[in-house]
């Protein structure tokens, strides 16, 4: 009897273990973070919100979903692997602001020493050439000169 109660509670415990595992190993690559403004992920429009970002690699490419936390947008987005010669202590999203117009460029995990870039879109393609070429043509309406904007966790 001692030794099937023994054998029952090792069995609850390593499933215990297991799963607390796989919880930690789920939330590893999970940011949430408001962004106060709206902004492009691929080719989709998000508008300014709470958003959870997760990666998933499960199919050999890393694959960045975005999902706002208050309604039902959301996208699957293909990345690449980026590194930096310091790495980010909190998560960060690095957007690139043309005029009014952001897009989201790179998500870093805070602690890691690599993120992950997401691909040009042919918006930002077409908006970042009309920045380009602002100063020459004084008719690109909503462009101008870009800049980069840093959203760090914990310090919005």
């Amino acid at each position: 009897m001692k030794q099937q109660a023994l054998r029952t509670l090792t069995v609850v415990s390593l499933l215990l273990t297991l799963a607390a595992v796989s919880a930690r190993a789920q939330s590893a690559g999970e940011i949430r973070m408001e962004v106060p403004f709206d902004f492009y992920a691929g080719t989709q429009q998000f508008r300014a919100g709470e958003y959870t970002f997760r990666r998933d690699s499960k199919t050999g490419y890393t694959v960045l979903r975005v999902e706002n936390r208050h309604s039902s947008a959301s996208a699957r987005l293909l990345t690449s692997r980026v590194q930096r010669p310091v790495q980010p202590e909190r998560a960060q999203l690095v957007f690139q602001k043309y005029g009014e117009q952001y897009f989201l460029t790179q998500v870093w995990t805070g602690g890691e020493d690599a993120g992950r870039e997401l691909n040009e879109s042919k918006r930002e393609r077409r908006v970042r050439e009309l920045a380009k070429n602002a100063e020459k043509n004084k008719v690109a309406q909503g462009a101008s000169k870009a800049e980069t904007v840093v959203l760090t966790a914990g310090q919005q």
